[in-house]
């Protein structure tokens, strides 16, 4: 029977209308929503070019502080190298920096070698740490491989169990497979943690007791 025979007699429900009343704070947001403002503050340009040393070689012009920003403006605003570099000698000329600016071969070579920050190390004793878990879906061979070969599709689920700190820092994280559940890996992700940075409360929202006191 076809989908359209009963639609006079299916119940439907109407989409509800939500009508805008105050519109001056509703443009003041959308207009809102394109303002951004970005600045410099003055250690970051005293510390824009590094030090010398003494030490032998050619030294570095542009400090990690300074290859660092151009990487951070590069991922927001989803921009290639080159693009980047004219994007942040745009910003210095705007606010009058007196700063020169790292060039787009200097950006991609630098960025390799910038140390690693670890976000435990800003991790505080005490605090609330929060676990929870999202689905990953695992495709086996691809479209013409099924079709070709008549191969199956072996599609299957892992659960990833992440571990973030009240600042929305991933502090650990464990690739498990779909019948672990959230109590079981959360020893696993502790252990990845170092002794003195363990939080007294882990909660997990799909726990029987959402709040687990560690001492």
């Amino acid at each position: 029977m076809p989908y359209k025979h009963n639609e006079s007699r299916r119940h439907k429900i109407k989409k509800s209308r939500y009508k805008v009343t105050n519109w001056h704070d509703y443009n003041s947001g959308l207009r809102q929503r394109g303002d951004f403002t970005i600045w410099f503050t003055e250690e970051a340009i005293e510390d824009w070019h590094p030090v010398k040393t003494g030490a032998r070689g050619r030294p570095k012009e542009y400090s990690d502080i300074a290859i660092e920003t151009a990487i951070f403006i590069r991922q927001v605003f989803h921009l290639p190298l080159r693009q980047t570099e004219g994007l942040m000698n745009s910003f210095a000329r705007v606010m009058k920096a007196e700063i020169t600016i790292p060039d787009f071969s200097s950006i991609s070579k630098r960025s390799i070698t910038l140390p690693k920050h670890i976000l435990t190390k800003a991790m505080e004793p005490g605090n609330l740490v929060i676990v929870d878990s999202t689905g990953l879906k695992v495709y086996g061979k691809d479209e013409w491989h099924q079709e070709k070969h008549d191969a199956p599709a072996r599609r299957t689920w892992r659960k990833l169990h992440l571990a973030i700190d009240e600042k929305h820092q991933v502090l650990a994280c464990e690739l498990t497979t779909p019948e672990v559940g959230d109590p079981t890996a959360v020893p696993d992700l502790l252990a990845k943690l170092p002794a003195l940075l363990l939080p007294s409360w882990v909660m997990a929202p799909t726990m029987a007791n959402p709040f687990l006191k560690l001492f």
